[in-house]
């Protein structure tokens, strides 16, 4: 921690212990070239830019200064914080879909209790495995695309704002 953060902190009223943190969406708000990020990926909708430094590679994304007409765009975490007061920001497990060898065996539908507002439009458990993330009532499904494969790792989760 820096001391800089250390004293915005306490001048908020807050301690360590009440700082819970996490990546929202990797490929919107940290981008660092489309390594892990879905295929079909918009440009547009990237809000932070990290790599690449210089001319984009293949798929990867060309920072917000070298695009013509880069507008900033509306992304997962602001519709999300801007939907809170109607909807609860909650972290949806997903789990494993170790259903190998079956049609469909990269999706994963789960049910809610509530109805889905929005969610991060992709997510990656810690085997480094990506998802794309869509929604529907009170179902939030999640499709791999990085493989048509199943996946084991049961660290998969989804944060979604949900009435």
């Amino acid at each position: 921690q820096s001391p800089a953060a250390g004293a915005a902190m306490a001048a908020a009223g807050l301690g360590e212990e009440e700082l819970h943190t996490r990546q929202i969406d990797r490929c919107i708000w940290n981008y660092q070239t489309n390594h892990q990020c879905p295929e079909d990926l918009d440009c547009k909708a990237i809000q932070v830019h990290h790599k690449p430094t210089g001319k984009p590679n293949g798929r990867d994304c060309p920072k917000l200064a070298h695009r013509k007409g880069a507008k900033k765009a509306v992304g997962s975490a602001v519709t999300l914080a801007a939907q809170e007061e109607t909807c609860s920001s909650e972290c949806v497990e997903v789990g494993a879909h170790c259903k190998c060898g079956v049609p469909d065996a990269h999706t994963k539908t789960v049910a809610v209790d509530g109805e889905v507002e929005s969610c991060e439009a992709s997510a990656f458990n810690a085997a480094g495995d990506g998802f794309k993330v869509t929604f529907d009532g009170v179902e939030v499904t999640v499709t791999r695309s990085d493989s048509r494969d199943c996946w084991c790792d049961d660290s998969l989760h989804v944060q979604c704002c949900i009435r």
